[in-house]
């Protein structure tokens, strides 16, 4: 129900590091429980934290991709984990938004999304509810300026073909660049 930081020096120290609480369910509506698969991301100037989280009080499985957008302008590893101040300036979240012809993207079960930049630019994968199968791996490019916001149409990257990606559910999940 919240969206925290750690920071530690060594890896091994991370468990036992001070939280932060950036961001929590109850600062909105727009998500309710259930936070999940938040990153940390430097684009164009500001921080942003990519998470999905439930829309919907009665389905637990209703997720959607969502940023937080932090106000600050600093590149340092100081301002991105020092949120004593930082975190009075995070935005409430902005739900991810797609092309006005995009009938698909976003609907009923999304998450994991990631971002990364290729050249001058941006894209943006994510886990989501296909016709036939549970969950597949969609990419879609977006702007810079304002990384919540497709600029294209998704195209499919993954699907589940092989037995292992079958055991239970049909799933293509968690995707990295």
């Amino acid at each position: 129900d919240r969206v925290i930081l750690r920071r530690a020096k060594d890896i091994s120290e991370l468990a036992s590091a001070e939280e932060i609480t950036i961001w929590k369910v109850a600062d909105t509506t727009l998500t309710h429980r259930f936070i999940w698969a938040p990153e940390l991301h430097y684009i164009a100037g500001r921080w942003y934290v990519f998470y999905a989280g439930s829309e919907d009080k009665e389905n637990n499985w209703a997720f959607d991709c969502h940023v937080l957008v932090c106000d600050s302008n600093e590149n340092s590893y100081s301002d991105a984990l020092d949120l004593e101040g930082a975190t009075r300036q995070i935005e409430l979240p902005k739900r991810k938004a797609k092309k006005e012809e995009d009938d698909f993207s976003f609907t009923g079960f999304s998450l994991d999304m990631t971002y990364f930049e290729n050249g001058e630019r941006s894209y943006v994968i994510w886990a989501q509810h296909s016709p036939e199968k549970i969950s597949c791996l969609y990419l879609g490019e977006v702007n810079r300026e304002e990384p919540w916001k497709l600029i294209s149409l998704p195209m499919l990257l993954t699907e589940p073909e092989y037995d292992w990606e079958k055991v239970r559910y049909a799933v293509n999940e968690g995707p990295a660049v």
